[in-house]
């Protein structure tokens, strides 16, 4: 198969066509490799048709198109910030170029799978006790001025509670969210005249490397994390009760693959299902980087795409409209939930194994962090560090060529390894070595699995390697029989 990426060098992007091209399909990727997505030259892997342009220029599009069967479009423009005009420009008005060259017919494009967002949704569904359910409206400002945090019904004021979202009802409140709904609407207008396919995967909070640290859009784990860094508590906005959906880009990856082979046309949601308070990430965050520091919540709000929760979902289902994928950000197991993940397996080709335990990830997303600072008042400072640390994920033989050095004061080194190595406890993996030498920590990659003592070092730190963790997981679920 050949297959087009737009936005192929970035987040979602990368991890994509590192699967597609390990399955043995042609990938072109059409990307700007502007900020603020990229601080640097693409890590995309060698194979990859690589096509510099713009999405909102048709000679890029031309150019990128030729051959391809199927198109993965992610491309777009996302940003807290007010550039209404930019966001448009980029997310429909790029997109309607795409169409208008379908529409000629002189492509070879059969399907269009279009990276959508939960953000179409805005607040979602809640229960009323005297009007039933209802769909909030954005809240005021005076509201949050008054430290109203939660959604009133929008028929009588009175309070409400969030309710599973009926995927068929969008009604966003950001720009960002109507900018993605135009997407949706012009690819079913297109699709319908030209007899193509079409899936659309609206992806819940999506985390994991390689995240754009330097891009305020992924504010919340970036903010909290450089504020811990300089040991400083995290600072929430509202009550820090704001309900988010993680979802690991390895799981969103692997859906994108079902959706470019024979999914059916529709719409799908890509989320974990599970429902995680701010709250619950900055303490997560503090917990896993060792610091002893507490949350803080002055009351500060933001007036701009600031929904209270993200629609979640806590089983899977069918809809009229929708099949949630199951992934997960925080815990480390096999789903196997009877009966109802097999009954999807054969709509979506798609077993969500979940990959990472949240606390090394957000320690590494940490330590990543920590190249870019210093920490000389927690007497922790960094000496050298690769800019492209791809931990705690595959390609760890870069780690290997380029070790990340910290250096430590004797009683900080202590404290870090003592508590940092009893959170992590053991899982199979890939492993950290604890050097001793000139008190530096230093990360080798040992590829296998089970446990193991690195001759010389203090300490084996295990990691999860993600391709051998999968495969080991599919293993054990075929051996199982389920």
């Amino acid at each position: 198969m050949k297959v087009l990426i737009t936005g192929g060098a970035g987040f979602i992007g990368q991890r994509s066509a590192q699967l597609l091209l390990k399955q043995g399909h042609q990938v072109t990727v059409l990307d700007n490799l502007g900020p603020p997505a990229h601080d640097g030259p693409p890590a995309l892997p060698a194979g990859i048709d690589l096509v510099e342009g713009d999405v909102r220029k048709r000679e890029d599009w031309v150019k990128a198109l030729k051959d391809n069967e199927v198109v993965l479009h992610l491309a777009d423009h996302h940003d807290y910030l007010p550039s209404f005009s930019k966001l448009f420009h980029v997310n429909a008005v790029g997109t309607g170029i795409l169409f208008e060259l379908l529409l000629d017919g002189k492509t070879s494009v059969r399907r269009v799978v279009l990276g959508s967002s939960t953000a179409v949704y805005g607040e979602g569904k809640y229960r009323c006790g005297k009007d039933g359910d209802v769909y909030p409206h954005p809240r005021s400002v005076e509201a949050l001025e008054r430290g109203t945090w939660e959604p009133p019904c929008p028929l009588c004021g009175g309070a409400v509670s969030p309710m599973v979202t009926d995927e068929s009802v969008t009604r966003p409140t950001s720009a960002y969210g109507l900018s993605k709904l135009a997407q949706e609407d012009l690819l079913k207008l297109v699709a319908e005249r030209q007899r193509m396919e079409w899936v659309i995967l609206r992806y819940g909070a999506v985390q994991g490397r390689p995240q754009p640290f330097q891009n305020a859009y992924y504010g919340a784990l970036r903010i909290f994390a450089l504020r811990a860094a300089h040991d400083q508590p995290p600072v929430l906005l509202e009550d820090g009760k704001q309900l988010r959906d993680f979802i690991d880009v390895e799981d969103v990856a692997r859906a994108n693959l079902s959706a470019l082979g024979d999914l059916p046309v529709g719409t799908y949601n890509v989320a974990s299902g599970r429902a995680h308070t701010v709250m619950d990430l900055a303490r997560t965050l503090v917990r896993v980087a060792d610091r002893e520091l507490v949350p803080e919540t002055p009351g500060l709000f933001r007036t701009r795409a600031a929904t209270r929760r993200f629609p979640i979902r806590y089983s899977i289902q069918r809809w009229s409209d929708g099949v949630w994928f199951y992934g997960s950000f925080f815990i480390i197991l096999v789903v196997l939930i009877a009966g109802k993940l097999i009954a999807h397996q054969s709509i979506l080709s798609f077993v969500p194994v979940l990959i990472l335990d949240g606390g090394i990830l957000l320690a590494f997303w940490l330590m990543r962090l920590l190249s870019y600072v210093e920490v000389n008042d927690a007497g922790l400072r960094i000496r050298y560090v690769t800019r492209r640390m791809d931990l705690p994920y595959a390609a760890l033989s870069r780690v290997r060529r380029q070790p990340l050095e910290v250096a430590f004061q004797p009683a900080e080194r202590r404290r870090f390894v003592n508590r940092f190595v009893r959170r992590l406890g053991r899982q199979p993996a890939a492993y950290i070595r604890l050097d001793r030498r000139q008190d530096n920590l230093l990360v080798q990659a040992e590829r296998r699995l089970g446990p193991r003592l690195v001759a010389g070092a203090d300490i084996v730190v295990p990691i999860l390697d993600i391709d051998e963790f999968v495969s080991e997981m599919k293993g054990r679920l075929r051996g199982s029989g389920s």
